[in-house]
């Protein structure tokens, strides 16, 4: 051939390579370029190749890729190239990269898949959208859980959401499951709805079992709102023929009955149906996530009894089985159970559960769940440093739960730790507060009944209204539930305890009677102190009084030392009501809180028991000179004596003057002294 036609060849390969590496960026590579050319082209091709390099139009990285040589070039044939033009030289690119190594390994799907995407205009979009699903399924097993979702939903528009296929079929289940592993960026009814898609999708196109395999996927109905109730309804219908499938999803569809629409009748017929369908098959493990379910649900229909036996066949059957131990409904069950009994050893043995669920099956909530429920048992039973280890876990696991940011918060204002009180309500005003839902079920401990009950306790605790208002704006009025006793009580409670701050004697008159039509005089425990002292406010004193002593009597028993601190706190109060003297069996308890919170380094929790118990010469905290100060206070007390303010005290003892107040009112109480003067001179005479 002419020479002429030879330069027109290999100008027409240079502008091939060139093109090539505008469209590939810094994926761009000798190898690479050569895999974007047929066999008979390759010799030519890099001749090409090697002429732009030793022009210095393209030079070689250390890495082996090609670059141009300047950006200004680059730009220059990046904005000559047509739609046309650059479509086909991402289809090169992507053959390239899956070519180059026969094999092509996840990193060089994912980026062959976005040149696909790229080359749209040049291939059939069922292929490009077919690459976008094996790249999607490669990104969820690594956890790039948004970008999966990302390359999924391009994928589905690239074949519309019309007729149903089998590919739009698959590229909709794993977007689901992409979406069940987000679900708190994404929420649950978007998940419902996509997986409900998906289901029908894959039975319009005749698979069967990929339908019910999409039904049967985990979707976390307690998030869930009605939209979740419909598909499970779907899914039912469908699987009714399907005994397997059938059992799993009619034990999620007889919950999301309790928690969505509070139907305890069809949450009970249904789960009856589901324990049927679990035995003719012989799935003991499908079996056991039933019972777990009807443990739940019994519980909430107000049949402890029932429950219990439904939670011990499940747990004992787990037991030696890891993979078992993450029925959380049994587990959730057993510790609602614990709740009412008060038996903290058991509740704490739960908690030891869930963590081994959640190592075993790698699931940081569960782990963080049953670290919650561990710290909340050792604090209640006071042990502190192990509820802090506990409740710090559980903050690290899920930094977004209130409850352990409150009660870390908590225990560091209960030990003086000014510094760490500081940095857990930092932590706490930080976390966006869940918005009431006009007609939802308030079923047990509900989210915003927790958050409102954790608020109120620690704005009482430190005296800090502003906690108490953002409670207010969670509950405006008596949010009841519906169901169990129990589940009405957890749901009122911090309503209830609002209307007491608030003197609202109404409101206060109407819980009374709420609270007595549900359980009359036997409350579980762990609400006797909101309603003994409901029942105080609404005027029925001596009612309150054997209350509180019952549940004091109980506290003791078990060694719920802070919880009985808070009751005694309470019968101080209705025994010194009208200035009457507190009896004897009043201050005889309040002192054995007292000295047992000062075993456990708790001062703040007792202040208040502290003063009124000083007001009466039968109490040990009588305030007399003699009352022997910690070192840490005898430095405070020398300092005052040189007349320096809380501040300077502070600074002095490199100490928070927050402490240091701390420090101040326990030396006042323990010289029972009424100003920084008095405590000075009586501490002075005492060690002349």
């Amino acid at each position: 051939m002419p020479n002429g036609q030879n330069r027109s060849e290999q100008a027409d390969f240079e502008s091939e390579v060139l093109a090539f590496v505008a469209v590939a960026g810094d994926q761009a590579g000798c190898t690479l370029i050569l895999h974007a050319f047929p066999d008979e082209e390759r010799i030519p091709a890099f001749e090409a190749l090697q002429g732009l390099l030793s022009n210095g139009l393209l030079e070689e990285t250390d890495d082996g890729s090609l670059r141009f040589a300047s950006d200004q070039a680059r730009g220059d044939l990046a904005s000559r190239l047509s739609a046309a033009d650059r479509a086909r030289q991402h289809l090169a690119v992507a053959n390239a990269i899956l070519a180059r190594d026969g094999e092509a390994d996840d990193e060089a799907t994912i980026a062959a898949v976005s040149h696909f995407i790229g080359a749209v205009p040049l291939i059939e979009p069922s292929d490009a959208a077919a690459r976008c699903l094996a790249a999607g399924e490669i990104l969820y097993r690594r956890g790039e859980h948004k970008a999966a979702g990302d390359l999924l939903e391009s994928g589905l528009d690239l074949i519309g959401r019309g007729r149903a296929t089998v590919l739009q079929a698959r590229l909709l289940t794993m977007l689901g499951k992409v979406q069940l592993a987000t679900i708190e960026v994404w929420g649950s009814k978007p998940v419902a709805r996509t997986l409900e898609s998906a289901m029908l999708a894959h039975a319009e196109t005749g698979n069967m079992d990929a339908a019910l395999h999409v039904a049967g996927l985990p979707l976390p109905a307690t998030h869930g709102r009605d939209t979740t109730v419909r598909f499970l309804e779907s899914a039912a219908g469908l699987a009714e023929e399907h005994p397997e499938h059938a059992a799993l999803i009619k034990t999620r569809l007889a919950r999301a009955y309790l928690l969505e629409r509070a139907d305890s009748t069809s949450a009970v017929r249904t789960i009856d149906q589901a324990i049927r369908h679990a035995e003719v098959i012989g799935r003991e493990d499908l079996n056991l996530r039933a019972l777990a379910a009807r443990a739940f649900i019994m519980f909430y229909a107000n049949e402890p009894e029932a429950a219990e036996r439904d939670v011990q066949i499940v747990l004992q059957a787990s037991t030696s089985d890891p993979e078992r131990l993450a029925e959380l409904d049994a587990c959730e069950t057993a510790v609602n159970l614990c709740l009412l009994s008060g038996d903290l050893e058991r509740m704490y043995e739960i908690g030891t559960r869930l963590v081994a669920a959640g190592e075993w099956t790698q699931n940081p909530q569960h782990t963080a769940l049953g670290e919650m429920v561990r710290g909340r048992t050792k604090f209640s039973s006071g042990d502190l440093d192990l509820a802090t280890v506990h409740l710090e876990e559980s903050y690290r696991l899920q930094p977004r739960w209130l409850i352990p940011i409150s009660l870390l918060a908590q225990l560091s204002y209960l030990r003086g730790d000014a510094e760490r009180f500081e940095h857990w309500m930092g932590k706490l005003n930080a976390l966006k507060l869940p918005e009431k839902e006009p007609g939802r079920v308030a079923i047990g401990f509900s989210p915003a009944a927790v958050w409102c009950r954790q608020l109120i306790d620690l704005g009482e605790l430190t005296g800090n209204p502003e906690l108490i208002d953002r409670a207010r704006l969670i509950v405006e009025s008596p949010a009841l539930g519906t169901g169990a006793p129990f589940s009405q009580m957890a749901a009122m409670e911090p309503a209830a305890k609002l209307a007491i701050i608030d003197s609202d004697e109404r409101t206060i008159t109407a819980f009374d009677h709420e609270f007595r039509d549900l359980y009359g005089d036997n409350p579980p425990w762990i609400f006797i102190s909101t309603v003994a002292l409901t029942t105080f406010h609404a005027g029925d004193r001596e009612r309150a009084r054997t209350m509180l002593k019952k549940g004091v009597r109980f506290g003791q028993r078990n060694k719920i030392w802070l919880w009985t601190l808070d009751i005694a706190e309470t019968l101080l109060g209705i025994s010194g009501g009208n200035r009457a003297k507190p009896s004897n069996a009043s201050i005889a308890l309040a002192n054995w809180a007292a000295n047992l919170a000062e075993e456990h380094g708790i001062l703040n929790g007792i202040d208040r028991i502290k003063e009124t118990l000083k007001r009466h010469p039968r109490s040990q905290f009588g305030g007399s000179p003699e009352s022997g100060l910690t070192p840490r206070q005898q430095e405070v007390i020398a300092l005052m004596s040189q007349g320096m303010t809380n501040k300077q005290i502070g600074t002095e003892l490199y100490t928070h003057p927050y402490t240091i107040d701390t420090h101040v009112r326990n030396i006042f109480l323990k010289l029972g002294a009424n100003s920084r003067a008095e405590a000075v001179r009586k501490w002075t005479e005492a060690n002349r």
